[in-house]
């Protein structure tokens, strides 16, 4: 399952790698999914979406609304890179 997977990666085209870090954060911060879901509103298949890197249009507007109640950026949730040649 991977609601389990606390750090997912997921490759795409063009060579960029996009790491979702919610789960892992979560955790590190003892938040409970269904806290974290109750209290910024967020629908579970959104977020699972996210989790198993299937979204293909991030919502900033979701985004900045984690990052506001985890207190973080963007970066901690979501890292995109492009791999070293």
């Amino acid at each position: 399952d991977t609601m389990k997977e606390k750090i997912k990666t997921v490759k795409y085209p063009y060579g960029t790698v996009a790491v979702f870090k919610l789960y892992d954060l979560l955790d590190k911060k003892k938040i409970s999914l269904n806290a974290f879901l109750n209290d910024t509103d967020t629908d579970y298949k959104s977020l699972k979406r996210y989790g198993k890197g299937t979204i293909t249009k991030p919502d900033f507007l979701l985004i900045d609304r984690w990052c506001d109640y985890l207190n973080c950026s963007p970066n901690d949730i979501i890292e995109h890179t492009k791999p070293k040649k």
